[in-house]
């Protein structure tokens, strides 16, 4: 099955929301994943789409489709929420999606309340 009456987005123009995910990665090391979400929009036939952008889960746009507005920005949502599942381990399975790629985000750190070790 081929993906070719999805639209090809390269860019999010109508952004619903926007924002920061920080993970930990192993013991000292932390992530951020910068995640855009699209206002749904209307498909040539009865369904809708919306956009998702998530750097460090995914390269460029993922388009997800439903058969309402609500229920396409409720598929992104829930596609976001396996990447973050997987990265806190509750989860091994990320089915057909891309396997995150992150890279430490170091100027966060400093931020972070310091952990007592044991001399």
């Amino acid at each position: 099955m081929t993906n070719d009456w999805k639209p090809k987005l390269k860019k999010i123009d109508d952004v619903l929301v926007e924002g920061d995910l920080h993970f930990r990665q192993g013991r000292a090391r932390w992530a951020r994943v910068h995640v855009k979400v699209g206002r749904p929009k209307p498909l040539p036939e009865t369904d809708y789409y919306c956009p998702i952008q998530a750097r460090g889960f995914f390269k460029g746009v993922l388009v997800i489709c439903g058969v309402a507005p609500l229920d396409s920005l409720m598929n992104a949502m829930n596609v976001l929420n396996k990447y973050t599942d997987y990265l806190r381990g509750m989860s091994d399975d990320l089915g057909i999606l891309p396997k995150p790629q992150l890279r430490p985000y170091r100027a966060w750190r400093r931020h972070l309340p310091r952990t007592k070790t044991k001399p």
